[in-house]
């Protein structure tokens, strides 16, 4: 298994409980880290991955625009592409987005299950 700094499920910021940064432990906090970022990652906005994230937004390396833009379907679909293609994730088990149509913010939740079995359950993350 891959490691990577911890980041705080709450905060999603490093954790540095004692004044010490940690490695992800398990799988499942690897996995849902990695699955965040890439969902919290505009495609085009990295400048040594342009192909990473989702195209929310149209920018200089990025032509498609789905949100605002873009059908709400293919919308999802990314995203659930987005969630599918991060390490150590199996399934999609469950998946629910909605989209406010006057502030454009998009909320989602979603169950997914790892190789290895077990659930990572995300809940009302607003893009």
């Amino acid at each position: 298994m891959s490691k990577d700094i911890y980041l705080n499920p709450t905060t999603d910021d490093i954790d540095l409980t004692n004044n010490r940064m940690s490695l992800t432990q398990t799988i499942e906090d690897l996995s849902r880290q990695k699955v965040l970022i890439n969902l919290s990652t505009y495609r085009g906005e990295l400048f040594y991955d342009i192909g990473a994230g989702i195209p929310y937004l149209k920018n200089d390396f990025n032509q498609r625009q789905l949100l605002t833009k873009g059908s709400k379907v293919a919308l999802d679909v990314e995203i659930k592409q987005g969630i599918l293609s991060r390490e150590g994730i199996l399934n999609l088990r469950k998946y629910n987005s909605i989209l406010d149509g006057v502030t454009g913010v998009l909320t989602v939740s979603f169950e997914a299950q790892t190789k290895e079995g077990a659930i990572i359950e995300v809940s009302g993350i607003e893009i």
